[in-house]
C-alpha cells in the first residue's frame, strides 16, 4: 500500500503539473530599444507562442514541476526499495514546499499527489492506516480553517480600516506558505518519531508562529499605516516598513512557539526558526517567479463575507 501511494503520486505529479502548464495562458516580457527610445511590452500567449517569443521565461514553472516530479519518484523508490522513513519524509517535505508556488497560483491541481506522499510517509514510519487517516482528516480541517480565518480577517480588516496594505493576495500567500512549512515539518517529524500526530502538531505550531507574528506586526503597523483610522499611502517607505516589521515579528514568535509549544531547547528553537525563515523566503521567491509568467487572475477567492466587503482588491 505504501509503495502504491507513492507511485500514484509520482505518476500524478507530472501528469497534472505539465498537463496544466501546457494549456494555460502565459505572460511574455518583450523589451525593445531603438536609437531614440526603448521599452517593454507584455504579451499574453499560449505555450507554443511562449516557446517562440520567450522560451527562457518558461524555466521557473517547468523547473518547479520537474523538481517535484523527481521528489515524488524519489519517495516512490525509497518506499519500494529502501523503506527508509527519514528519506521518504525528506522527499515528501520537499514536494510539499515546492508544490506551494503552483498550488497557490493555479489552484489545488497538485494537492492530491502531495496528500498521497504525506500518507505514504506516515505509513512507512510504522503508523496504522486508521491513525494516518485520522491525522490527514484533522490536518485538512486545520488547513481549511486557517484559510477561512484568513478570508474573515481580510474582510474584517477591510470593514474597519479600509484597504489592506499591499493588497489581500500577500496575506493569502503568507498563510499558504506557512501551511507548506507546517506540512513539511510534520512529514520530517513523523518520519523521525513514527507517529502521524506529528503532522497535526507541526501544522498547529506553524499556524501559531506565523499567526502570532502577523498579529504582532499588524498591531505595530496600525499607528504608522493608519494614523487617522484609514490607510495612508507611505509609498516605498511603507512597503519597506511592512517588509521589515513582519519578518522581525515572525522570528520572535517562531522562537517562542518552538521553545514553549514545541518543547525545543532555546538553541534548537533558534535553529528551527532560522531554517523556517530561509525556507519561507526561498519558496516565496519561487512563488513570485512562477506568478510573473502565469496568467492566473486573483489568487484570493472573491467571497463577500460582510456587507459591502469582498476579499478581492
Amino acid at each position: 500500500m505504501v509503495a502504491r501511494f507513492a507511485f500514484a503520486a509520482a505518476i500524478l505529479t507530472p501528469v497534472l503539473g505539465f498537463g496544466y502548464l501546457i494549456q494555460i495562458t502565459y505572460t511574455a516580457d518583450q523589451c525593445f530599444r531603438t536609437a531614440s527610445f526603448g521599452g517593454c511590452a507584455n504579451l499574453r500567449t499560449n505555450l507554443p507562442g511562449m516557446l517562440g517569443a520567450a522560451p527562457l521565461q518558461l524555466a521557473a514553472p517547468f523547473a518547479v514541476v520537474l523538481i517535484i516530479t523527481a521528489l515524488a519518484f524519489g519517495a516512490w523508490r525509497v518506499s519500494r526499495v529502501d523503506r527508509d522513513a527519514h528519506r521518504a519524509a525528506i522527499c515528501a517535505a520537499g514536494h510539499a514546499m515546492l508544490v506551494a508556488p503552483l498550488t497557490l497560483i493555479i489552484g489545488p491541481v497538485l494537492v492530491a499527489p502531495t496528500l498521497l506522499l504525506v500518507a505514504s510517509t506516515l505509513l512507512i514510519s510504522g503508523a496504522k492506516p486508521r491513525d494516518v487517516a485520522g491525522a490527514l482528516a484533522i490536518g485538512t480541517v486545520l488547513v481549511i480553517g486557517a484559510f477561512a480565518a484568513t478570508l474573515a480577517a481580510i474582510a474584517l480588516w477591510g470593514a474597519r480600516f479600509g484597504p489592506v496594505p499591499l493588497g489581500a493576495q500577500p496575506m493569502w500567500l503568507y498563510v499558504g506558505l506557512a501551511t507548506a512549512l507546517g506540512i513539511a515539518a510534520g512529514c520530517l517529524a513523523a518520519g523521525r518519531r513514527g507517529t502521524p500526530r506529528e503532522l497535526v502538531r507541526s501544522l498547529t505550531l506553524a499556524y501559531a508562529g506565523f499567526g502570532a507574528g502577523a498579529v504582532a506586526a499588524s498591531v505595530a503597523l496600525i499607528p504608522v499605516m493608519y494614523p487617522n483610522g484609514r490607510l495612508v499611502g507611505l509609498g516605498l517607505g511603507g512597503v519597506w516598513t511592512t517588509a521589515w516589521t513582519l519578518p522581525a515579528a515572525d522570528l520572535v514568535a517562531g522562537v517562542v512557539v518552538w521553545r514553549w509549544g514545541g518543547q525545543f531547547t532555546w538553541r534548537a528553537a533558534f535553529a528551527a526558526t532560522g531554517f523556517c525563515a530561509v525556507a519561507f523566503v526561498l519558496v516565496a521567491v519561487a512563488t513570485v517567479a512562477v506568478a510573473t509568467r502565469i496568467v492566473a487572475g486573483d489568487m484570493t477567492p472573491p467571497i463577500p463575507l460582510l456587507p459591502s466587503t469582498s476579499t478581492s482588491d
